[in-house]
């Protein structure tokens, strides 16, 4: 009896192995007509840049650019903010000294409040990693400067930074 139901379950295990090798060719196949018909090369795997202490790296249109920062007033800014002076001249700048009367609102499960008020200032949310791997979150504007998006979040909603 044991014999039998081990003669079973060999033949069932065999039976389902080989089915699923068939299927991973199967779709193997499918996907390389795929990409062949329609002329799509395969996403390439993007390594992140080696980063010195200070410097941060975002995704920008499939590459990855490094950008530093400078504090000023307590708001975190990128570089390209104090191209020709000590004094920060940039759309991060000015935007993020805008004080807001209404409150970003979000339910739980919904995009970050920080995030949501950089999309309201007509810049755009996006995920930098510094040196260590850690996680930030930055608001690029039109000129490409960035401030640290939680910053510009706290000063237009709370008027004080952390």
């Amino acid at each position: 009896m044991k014999s039998l139901f081990l003669f079973i379950l060999v033949g069932f295990l065999h039976s389902n192995f080989s089915m699923a090798k068939t299927v991973s060719k199967t779709s193997k196949k499918i996907q390389d007509k795929q990409v062949q018909s329609e002329g799509v090369a395969p996403m390439p795997v993007l390594k992140r840049p080696t980063l010195k202490p200070g410097q941060f790296t975002a995704l920008n249109k499939g590459a990855y650019e490094v950008f530093e920062t400078k504090i000023f007033n307590k708001v975190q800014l990128s570089a390209n903010c104090f191209r020709k002076s000590n004094v920060p001249r940039c759309q991060a700048f000015e935007i993020s000294k805008i004080k807001v009367k209404d409150v970003v609102s979000t339910r739980p499960g919904q995009t970050n409040p920080a995030s949501m008020h950089c999309d309201r200032m007509s810049g755009e949310s996006i995920i930098a990693f510094d040196h260590l791997n850690n996680e930030y979150d930055y608001c690029r504007f039109g000129d490409k400067s960035l401030v640290d998006s939680w910053t510009m979040f706290d000063v237009a909603f709370i008027g004080k930074t952390k």
